[in-house]
């Protein structure tokens, strides 16, 4: 099967500490499992780096970092790192983990939220980047599959995931571990910054947000098309559709579209400002029973 890696089925012991129990995801750099520990038989998630990468340098340098930014910005809302190693000729990187599902497969299901209910959902989000940009980490690929919807409805947890490609603001190209020239991030949920190459910072993030929490609420992200590139080219130079016109059945649809049209301003300065300012604007959208 595609993306299990040579002899990691159920039951295997990495390093003599966790123990596989089952396939849980796979990305570009590494797969996913559900584990327990052999000492403590806490659960937890492993993400193991694939066996065509176990040794190239730049990837192994990207999990490093990747454990060491979680590590440094630890947040409820982020998920946990708890261990991070190398055993039986592979990285491997041990977190919590969590019950639920993420917002991506959420949507699947429900299409769309309301205003009210998108917004304890956000505002969690929105936490976790607050915390993260105050250590000048920026995500770069926020988007609704890295975003994680753990415990219930009536004791909602919200996750963070995947740091994978996260800019550390001030470091050098050659610090960050990317190749010049390189795209990071979905196109759906991209900044316009990084659609041109520019420099990102926090803001861009933010304008992800704007992105998820367009998807939220009209069921699909602001630009879509087959080809990646025009999603790109029109998250760069495109106006988005106002969501009252996407979704008109939409309520406050003023206030809606003032909060969707300013995180989506093209330029950065013209957005909300850091993670505090767009959840104050998110959390007027619910209106003051909702607010904390």
């Amino acid at each position: 099967m595609v993306g299990v890696e040579r002899n990691l089925g159920p039951g295997y012991v990495l390093g003599e500490r966790y123990r596989i129990d089952r396939q849980i995801g796979s990305g570009a750099m590494g797969t996913v499992y559900a584990a327990s520990g052999i000492a403590d038989a806490r659960p937890v998630a492993l993400k193991v780096i694939h066996d065509e990468h176990a040794t190239d340098p730049e990837v192994i340098a990207r999990f490093k970092r990747e454990a060491r930014l979680i590590s440094e910005t630890r947040h409820p809302n982020i998920v946990e790192v708890i261990d991070l190693d190398h055993a039986d000729g592979r990285w491997y990187l041990a977190m919590e983990l969590l019950q639920g599902m993420n917002l991506a497969d959420d949507l699947e299901m429900r299409k769309t939220y309301e205003p009210v209910e998108m917004v304890p959902v956000l505002r969690s989000v929105l936490d976790a980047l607050e915390a993260a940009h105050q250590r000048q980490v920026v995500h770069r690929d926020l988007k609704p599959a890295n975003v994680f919807l753990a415990g219930s409805p009536d004791a909602l947890a919200v996750k963070v995931l995947d740091f994978g490609v996260a800019k550390v603001v001030g470091m050098s190209a050659h610090e960050q571990l990317t190749r010049s020239g390189t795209v990071i991030g979905t196109p759906e949920f991209m900044s316009p910054e990084q659609a041109v190459g520019t420099g990102v910072d926090p803001r861009s993030d933010l304008y992800a947000v704007g992105c998820i929490a367009y998807s939220m609420l009209c069921g699909r992200p602001p630009f879509v098309d087959n080809w990646p590139l025009r999603v790109v080219m029109k998250q760069a130079f495109e106006a988005p559709t106002p969501p009252s016109r996407a979704r008109p059945d939409l309520g406050d649809a003023a206030a809606v579209d003032g909060f969707i049209g300013r995180a989506l301003e093209k330029k950065p300065d013209q957005r909300f400002q850091s993670a505090a300012e767009m959840r104050r604007a998110l959390e007027a959208l619910a209106g003051p029973a909702d607010q904390r």
